[in-house]
């Protein structure tokens, strides 16, 4: 179980259900597995996604571009984030 969520943290527990069932031939309820998780000091956390483009030094480097360079109120902020809510939220660690 605590591999399984190692590979995928963002699983629900009815999938770790259908995994262990699966995998090891196991049929166990979603409390068991909770239980399970809690003796083992794993919860469920907020998931946070980095860019794997994300380049720190370059963001400096940058910053330090356009605070020389230019004014606030020069400007124009564009978010070219996206929204799926189909993105889980929460995982365990």
């Amino acid at each position: 179980l605590v591999g399984l969520i190692a590979r995928t943290p963002d699983m629900y527990l009815y999938e770790m259900q259908e995994e262990l069932r699966e995998m090891c031939n196991v049929e166990v309820s979603l409390l068991t597995i909770w239980r399970a998780l809690k003796r083992r000091g794993i919860t469920r956390k907020r998931v946070s996604r980095v860019a794997s483009q994300r380049d720190e030094e370059a963001r400096t480097n940058y910053m330090i571009h356009m605070t020389a360079t230019y004014r606030a109120d020069q400007l124009v902020c564009v978010d070219e984030a996206a929204c799926n809510r189909a993105t889980t939220k929460r995982g365990w660690a």
